[in-house]
């Protein structure tokens, strides 16, 4: 038996017909390529972000150690010191930046003045028996060589303020 749903369905050689006449006229695609499902392009567009990611995402593992050693800058200050008014801050600061923008600074701090090292025969005297005066800062540096360290430590504006900076390689033993 015959129904409408049957009768409303082209006869395949009349199928064939009408599509083969709409892709000549290039109403319609060719069956050469299959559809792109989503699932498809979802695949596509996770491969092109990770091969992405690899080419411009900045390296997300742990830096490699730098292999220059540490040097420590201690800056002493004595009585002819002309720093200690506050006025030349900014000096030491564009001085660590400037380090910081080479790779040579590991850290700097300005030392609290009225902590004190023990002398062994006095435990109640400050630091004034070092023969350089006391530690007012201190900076880690790295340089290839006690040399290139040295020639850091001359660019402080600690120096120039007639301070005193003492260089010393940090242990790696």
């Amino acid at each position: 038996m015959t129904t409408d749903y049957d009768r409303s369905i082209p006869p395949p050689a009349l199928r064939a017909r009408v599509i083969r006449s709409l892709r000549e006229r290039g109403l319609i695609a060719s069956r050469a390529a299959p559809p792109i499902t989503r699932t498809a392009l979802a695949l596509a567009a996770g491969i092109l972000l990770f091969l992405a990611g690899g080419v411009f995402a900045p390296d997300l593992r742990s830096p490699a150690p730098d292999p220059r050693p540490s040097f420590v800058l201690l800056l002493y200050e004595d009585s002819t010191f002309r720093g200690n008014d506050g006025s030349h801050v900014g000096e030491y600061i564009a001085w660590a930046d400037s380090l910081r923008t080479e790779g040579a600074l590991v850290m700097g701090e300005r030392l609290d003045p009225r902590a004190g090292v023990l002398p062994a025969s006095d435990a109640t005297g400050p630091d004034s028996d070092n023969a350089f005066g006391s530690i007012g800062g201190l900076f880690i540096v790295r340089a290839a060589d006690l040399s290139a360290a040295i020639s850091l430590a001359r660019t402080c504006p600690h120096v120039r303020l007639g301070g005193r900076v003492v260089v010393r390689p940090v242990a790696t033993t």
